[in-house]
């Protein structure tokens, strides 16, 4: 049994806020197959109880995690599945032309 009370880092490529966007923000990238115009947010996911469990002979990687995003509302609005290295990446598709 392990007991893990301490959560998981978390960062992101882009500061946390309001920012206004341009066209110059968004760049064109492959999400599931298709490509998208889009300004992309970076994101890993690491929690040292993975390594923990690696070491002890589980077949685990931070893939095993999930981050949840929330955006006006109490149940969440977004998943994000990382890979291995517990990396993802998320956009959001619009952009306000100044």
């Amino acid at each position: 049994m392990v007991i893990d009370n301490t959560g998981p880092t978390l960062e992101f490529d882009k500061k946390t806020g309001i920012k206004e966007l341009t066209s110059s923000d968004l760049t064109n990238e492959s999400y599931d197959g298709q490509d998208y115009t889009a300004y992309w947010v970076y994101g890993k996911l690491y929690d040292d109880t993975i390594d923990y469990l690696k070491s002890r002979g589980h077949d685990i990687t931070q893939e095993a995690n999930t981050a949840f995003a929330y955006q006006d509302s109490y149940w969440p609005t977004a998943q994000f599945s990382p890979n291995a290295n517990g990396e993802f990446k998320t956009a959001g598709k619009s952009c306000k032309e100044k």
